[in-house]
């Protein structure tokens, strides 16, 4: 069953996708394309040379990097269309990890990549880092490269952090959202409430599986390179302030089942452990009386890389329901 989306629900994401709420099956997704990109030279901060766009196997409308508040934000645009679709990418990223997704959504609307500052293609750094800080720059650099607004923000792990709060402070600016298996401020400690007391008999997977969430507080210093500076402990307090994103086109896609990532634990540990993430997505899909929670199965995290045609499908049936707004 289903969550409604402005009345149109996401049934029909492909026979691996399973959606959580209530509501009547939709019709197949079909939506008109927009006029093709124009093929035109991509443009960039005088004296940069770029050739990251081979990765997408296109023409960029727009590519360079962008000042913005002292550091140098690698942006790229395909298309033509509005809202802009703007591709957050997860800790440590590049782009063109959303290259098969670019590649379905730029004959619709025009759809945007970029990188935060200090990683990927982007130089910096800038502090203080936060997703308040990280979403401030987002806004400058799409105004700076003129690329108006609303937007539908996609974000990949920790980017639903910054989205979120993007989403909040920038209303008029946002025109739907798509968090794709985004980390979740306390995935840490409901994790580590879930795992049953330390035991002589714990396998070998169980014993490495319980040590990631052994100390919380260094928690996400040890599993990404983006966390160095805590940047993600402030990111996830400010994520969590956020209690409501109104009626915004929301959509919460999460990698359903892990069993085949946990080795050797027992499957009812693995069920709770699953259990756990379903509340935390579906805490995200109820910031918004239009939000859908999509449980993606045969993936891994890398949803946009495993499963690029669901992440498709569900940006654009949000791009039909922002249009029809």
């Amino acid at each position: 069953m289903c969550r409604p989306l402005m009345q149109s629900t996401l049934c029909t994401l492909l026979l691996i996708v399973v959606l959580i709420a209530c509501g009547p099956t939709a019709a197949p997704l079909s939506i008109s394309p927009a006029t093709p990109a124009p093929t035109v030279t991509g443009e960039s901060t005088p004296g940069d040379t770029f050739a990251y766009n081979y990765a997408f196997g296109l023409t960029p409308a727009f590519e360079g990097q962008v000042d913005v508040a002292g550091a140098h934000l690698y942006l790229t645009c395909f298309g033509v269309g509005t809202p802009t679709v703007v591709l957050d990418a997860g800790a440590g990223m590049t782009p063109d990890t959303w290259k098969d997704v670019v590649s379905g959504i730029y004959t619709h609307t025009r759809t945007c990549a970029f990188n935060r500052a200090g990683y990927g293609w982007s130089s910096g750094p800038v502090e203080p880092r936060s997703a308040q800080t990280h979403a401030k720059m987002l806004r400058k650099l799409l105004a700076t490269a003129k690329i108006e607004g609303p937007y539908i923000l996609v974000g990949h792990s920790i980017a639903a952090l910054s989205d979120i709060v993007f989403a909040d402070k920038y209303p008029e600016d946002t025109a739907g959202l798509v968090l794709v298996d985004g980390a979740h401020p306390d995935q840490c400690e409901r994790r580590r409430d879930a795992l049953p007391p330390e035991s002589p008999d714990d396998s070998e997977d169980l014993q490495a599986f319980r040590s990631f969430f052994i100390d919380c507080d260094t928690f996400w210093s040890r599993i990404t390179s983006e966390s160095g500076d805590r940047w993600l402990d402030s990111s996830g307090d400010q994520a969590r302030e956020v209690t409501s994103l109104g009626d915004l086109p929301l959509v919460v896609l999460f990698n359903g089942s892990t069993s085949g990532e946990r080795g050797d634990i027992s499957p009812d540990l693995i069920a709770q452990l699953d259990q756990t993430k379903v509340n935390m997505q579906g805490e995200y899909a109820d910031l918004s009386t239009n939000g859908s929670l999509v449980v993606v199965e045969d993936t891994t995290h890398l949803i946009q890389n495993d499963q690029p045609q669901v992440v498709i499908d569900v940006i654009l049936r949000v791009l039909q329901v922002a249009r029809g707004r």
